[in-house]
């Protein structure tokens, strides 16, 4: 399996490298001052953001995503302290995230899931990297190495890019490499960081985290869930203008954590039940899987053909034979929660299932509460399986001999994808559906919301030579009249040209900066 990248060199990491520059020297100056004289790092690290090209809201019922890693990132300092039975979290931006100190012992770390706190992303990686070192027989009955972080990102909080995956990915490394466990794959990296977010009330899939460590310069990453973790890396193809990528932040902050109840984990539950009364009404049994254990859209369509034909390809063998498979269950879907499609109530569910409604509330609302009006099973089932195809006919279209204009036709997708979130998962807002109408009227080809939505960002495939137009409507419609108070910074951050990044990756010591 592959190992997490060393590097000695910004160039090695950055397409730019030369902005970085003056970014990681602020940062190991403030370390040294903080921290005491002329003290370096003992471990400097990096993850990425990311952005979702195509495939939201399926990692978790398993189906496959084409994200791209990001060049804004979290990047750690961090000095060893093995005497000290505490972690001190500090931020060069200490005004909007104040220090912290977290004290720990041979015990598992606990963390209030109820407590909105910046820190508390440190503290999850802490906990599973700790849980992890204890089944490898490490410091069971001892105390970890303390540890003084000092932190520098630069993904915007609540934008839709995934700071918190970039964040708990950091956090995770860093443990595990504190504590003199080296063994780390990028497979092994992504299977702990996943559960992070889940200590702090997160029912995330596994995208974000997939993208931030996988992440490749100039490379798209096709990511399966099952039966294993894959990652497929495959470069853009060469057009002429140029493929471009426009990322435009709403500055309508998503806050997962504050607001799963009612989005989220909502999205969670109504998949999972989903997918148990398909299987019911279609007499299979499925494997208690997902987020809740409970089951997966996947493993409905995977059981629905397996009882059909068993000598069958598998889902996912073949491009073309798992796309009609999909869209036969796009026509089940419709066909058994067509005539409910302003939702189901409680009470209803608890009958499809064959449960009362405390009994439903206890195995599918307990771990992540959730709060709703009905449960949206029809609209949610049939984004999945549609959008899953979409990912599917994405890929299709990008390593097609014969289709000359792909553009167009990757432009068609990424629009369709985005009325889904609008009329079917109602992950998107007005301000995101503002910036997509303004986007596809001044040059882009194909516009969405990227990562959970209800907020955060909006990714646009556009020609290179059309971006400036793009960005130049964007903000003269959009910007400049929602947001008049806007810096020329702030605007700077909020919108622009990206282009596919590095993953995870470990600094040497010594790093030069000249």
């Amino acid at each position: 399996m592959a190992p997490i990248p060393h590097k000695s060199h910004l160039s090695e990491i950055y397409a730019d490298a030369t902005p970085q520059f003056s970014r990681y020297r602020n940062l190991l100056t403030k370390f040294a001052e903080q921290y005491g004289g002329n003290r370096a790092p003992d471990l400097l690290l990096r993850s990425p953001g990311r952005v979702n090209i195509i495939g939201d809201h399926i990692d978790y019922s398993y189906f496959s995503v084409l994200p791209m890693a990001v060049e804004a990132d979290m990047v750690m300092a961090i000095a060893l302290d093995k005497d000290s039975q505490s972690i001190e979290v500090s931020n060069v931006d200490s005004v909007n995230f104040p220090s912290e100190t977290v004290p720990i012992s041979k015990d598992l770390l606990q963390i209030d899931a109820t407590k909105s706190d910046w820190v508390n992303y440190f503290r999850c990686g802490f906990r599973v990297a700790q849980e992890y070192l204890k089944s490898k027989d490490i410091a069971v009955d001892s105390c970890l190495t303390g540890m003084k972080v000092l932190i520098d990102g630069n993904v915007p909080t609540g934008s839709g890019l995934s700071s918190s995956a970039a964040f708990v990915v950091c956090a995770t490394l860093a443990v595990l490499q504190a504590n003199d466990y080296k063994d780390i794959s990028k497979t092994l990296l992504t299977q702990l960081s996943i559960r992070c977010e889940q200590h702090v009330g997160v029912n995330s899939g596994g995208m974000d985290q997939s993208a931030s460590i996988f992440g490749l310069k100039n490379h798209a990453l096709f990511v399966s869930f099952v039966p294993e973790l894959k990652v497929k890396e495959f470069a853009f193809p060469e057009t002429n203008p140029k493929l471009a990528f426009v990322i435009a932040n709403s500055l309508i902050t998503a806050n997962k954590h504050e607001t799963g109840p009612v989005n989220y984990n909502l999205r969670v539950v109504e998949v999972t039940l989903a997918a148990n009364i398909l299987a019911k009404r279609l007499g299979l049994t499925i494997p208690k899987d997902g987020n809740l254990q409970q089951g997966t859209l996947r493993g409905v369509l995977e059981k629905y053909f397996e009882k059909q034909d068993p000598s069958a390809p598998a889902y996912g063998v073949d491009v073309e034979d798992s796309r009609k498979k999909l869209s036969k269950l796009s026509e089940i879907v419709d066909q058994y929660f067509g005539d409910k499609k302003d939702g189901h109530t409680t009470e209803e569910v608890a009958e499809e299932l064959g449960l009362t409604v405390d009994e439903l509330k206890r195995i599918y609302m307990t771990t992540y509460p959730v709060r709703y009006e009905k449960l949206q099973l029809y609209k949610r089932s049939l984004h999945v399986y549609e959008e899953s195809k979409r990912v599917l006919d994405f890929l299709s279209v990008l390593e097609s001999s014969t289709i000359k204009e792909k553009l167009p036709e990757l432009g068609r997708l990424m629009n369709e994808s985005h009325y889904s979130a609008i009329h079917n998962f109602q992950n998107s807002c007005p301000e995101l559906d503002d910036i997509c109408n303004i986007a596809l009227a001044n040059g882009s080809s194909g516009s969405r919301v990227t990562g959970a939505g209800f907020g955060g960002s909006s990714v646009h495939l556009v020609a290179a030579d059309k971006a400036p137009t793009l960005i130049k409507a964007l903000t003269e419609q959009y910007y400049n009249k929602r947001f008049p108070n806007l810096t020329e910074a702030e605007l700077a951050e909020a919108i622009l040209i990206s282009e596919p990044g590095n993953g995870t990756t470990l600094i040497e010591p010594g790093l030069c900066l000249d």
